[in-house]
């Protein structure tokens, strides 16, 4: 329905906004992992260690899974 089309643009809007929120480096992380690069792809593009990749990916997370916690994007990070 319309409603619920609304409804995703506009959490999905919220999503964006949040991620232009994180630091550059961990903002460049979430965006490769959401596009579907693995860790090691991510950690090869940006010249990082796997590890730098697995510390900023969950931290970017969590604070995403916070911001966003009554909304149904939840299940995707």
């Amino acid at each position: 329905s319309t409603s619920r089309r609304q409804r995703q643009m506009c959490i999905r809007d919220r999503l964006y906004v949040y991620i232009d929120d994180l630091p550059k480096d961990r903002r460049e992380i979430i965006l490769l992992s959401l596009k579907g690069y693995s860790g090691n792809e991510i950690a090869e593009t940006l010249g990082i260690t796997i590890n730098t990749v697995k510390k900023q990916k969950n931290r970017g997370f969590k604070y995403l899974r916070e911001k966003l916690q009554d909304s149904v994007w939840l299940f995707l990070l």
